[in-house]
């Protein structure tokens, strides 16, 4: 989990400022991407262009070992599939990075193999002159001891779940297509 922002256009002058202001900023295609160094902490969106994009970077990752496993989905407020701006074929796939999400919000739900549950909801959320995440630890705890609250997630907790359990997984489970 990540903060991240993208400038829509190459200007050089953007990218001086974020640099001098201690940033680490780097030229894309038709733009400049950057990661904030913390995911905890506010920025001054003053700092920035107006036309500046904020999102948060999710993975969907992970997998199951002999003894052990765990794995991570990603799915929005109401527990639907997102789609990714990314999926990984190539490479080390086992256990690794199978799918990049850039979200406003969304959970992230972590499973290790014998059915312990993290569940964490996360938003971008802009206070005053600022931009910051903020992180709800929603539940944790056993597979079998879900409440019903969260019946709306119950099908991405038990894909992440299917997901930690699965050998080598080298695929994303719980994506849109």
């Amino acid at each position: 989990m990540e903060l991240w922002c993208r400038i829509p256009r190459e200007d050089m002058n953007d990218f001086s400022i974020l640099t001098s202001e201690g940033y680490d900023p780097q030229l894309i295609k038709n733009g400049i991407e950057m990661k904030f160094p913390s995911l905890t902490e506010p920025y001054l969106i003053a700092d920035f262009p107006e036309d500046t994009n904020y999102f948060l970077k999710l993975w969907e990752y992970g997998g199951g070992m002999t003894k052990t496993g765990s794995a991570y989905t990603v799915c929005g407020s109401t527990g639907q599939k997102l789609k990714p701006t990314k999926i990984f074929t190539t490479g080390h796939l086992s256990n690794n990075i199978h799918a990049e999400f850039e979200e406003k919000y969304g959970y992230v739900i972590n499973s290790s193999k014998n059915g312990g549950i993290n569940i964490t909801y996360l938003q971008l959320q802009f206070i005053h002159d600022s931009i910051q995440v903020a992180i709800k630890h929603t539940w944790n705890g056993v597979i079998e001891l879900l409440p019903n609250r969260f019946t709306y997630l119950k099908k991405a907790v038990y894909t992440t779940f299917r997901k930690a359990n699965d050998y080598h997984c080298r695929i994303p489970y719980y994506i849109q297509e």
